[in-house]
């Protein structure tokens, strides 16, 4: 059914409103402020599309050119996405802006710099049977300075997943129910990816909130991580900073394991639920191959009160 021409004339003055807030992630790529939208509808009258006006997010992307916006409208997109160029990705509204990638693999994956995705549900990556962990994610990430804003990531082995990244955000997500194994399954995960920001985000009831392995120098901080199975699990991690986020009902809330001493990451001022004297003592394990001692870290500091992570 075609769109309402007033419908539309909102869609695109909401949108215009939305680029004011966000232009910076693309700013690179936007020469003369020349950059077009392209509009995704599924359920569209014939006459409507067009080179603009598009069935599937992957057409939309690939009509796109860098510095485009390829805003999405309500409905079931089932597919799996490709973002290769440096654009704007936005859904109308996160929750009636779906994709499923139908337990075939990933949902999306993240190639080019620069990239913005905001307003959608992703969900369904794949199934328990499927045995290569690889296309069981959220959000694949291989790129730098990309923003992940304000979606509701759920059913995946893994919510968001950054591999070899650097100086992207993570911010006021929904990443829920990331446990489609019985041994392994994440929320957020990070494999040797370091000054990246994992803000006001609500994880719960994942296997691990957030995972780093060989990650250092994040920064973590206002996120609910609410009845995890862990909260947080640093391997081999350091300096990273975990400031003011909620520990709620999980069955672990932190640990760490390391092969080296030294290796330590920062905790300020985090609610802890079950205690609030100081210090929280954070337990883990260093060592090698074959020897493991037991090891803490602590928080000196932490909140005697739940904190407003809306800020």
């Amino acid at each position: 059914m075609k769109k309402p021409l007033q419908k539309i004339m909102i869609l695109i003055i909401s949108l215009l409103i939305f680029l004011l807030n966000s232009i910076s992630v693309v700013s690179n790529s936007i020469e003369n402020d020349s950059y077009k939208v392209i509009f995704v509808d599924d359920n569209a009258a014939p006459a409507w599309y067009d080179e603009t006006h598009v069935k599937t997010i992957s057409e939309g992307i690939a009509n796109s050119s860098d510095g485009d916006v390829v805003y999405v409208l309500n409905g079931t997109y089932c597919e799996r996405v490709v973002v290769d160029k440096e654009i704007i990705l936005f859904g109308e509204h996160k929750s009636t802006t779906i994709i499923d990638s139908e337990q075939k693999g990933n949902s999306i994956m993240v190639t080019k710099n620069n990239v913005k995705i905001s307003g959608f549900t992703i969900t369904n990556s794949s199934n328990e049977s499927s045995d290569n962990f690889s296309v069981m994610r959220g959000i694949e990430i291989k790129s730098n300075n990309n923003e992940i804003n304000d979606n509701i990531i759920t059913n995946h082995k893994t919510g968001i997943y950054l591999c070899e990244c650097s100086e992207n955000k993570i911010l006021k997500n929904t990443i829920a129910d990331n446990d489609l194994l019985d041994f392994v399954g994440e929320g957020i995960n990070l494999y040797e990816s370091d000054n990246n920001e994992i803000k006001g985000n609500n994880l719960s009831n994942n296997k691990v909130g957030i995972s780093f392995k060989k990650s250092s120098a994040n920064s973590i901080s206002l996120n609910d991580l609410n009845s995890n199975k862990k909260g947080i699990y640093f391997i081999n991690s350091n300096n990273n900073e975990v400031a003011k986020n909620n520990f709620i009902d999980n069955n672990i809330d932190a640990a760490f394991v390391s092969a080296r001493f030294f290796d330590r990451n920062k905790w300020i001022g985090n609610y802890w639920e079950e205690s609030t004297m100081p210090p929280k003592i954070i337990k883990g394990k260093v060592g090698g191959l074959f020897f493991h001692l037991s090891w803490v870290n602590f928080d000196w500091t932490p909140a005697e009160e739940p904190i407003d992570t809306s800020k």
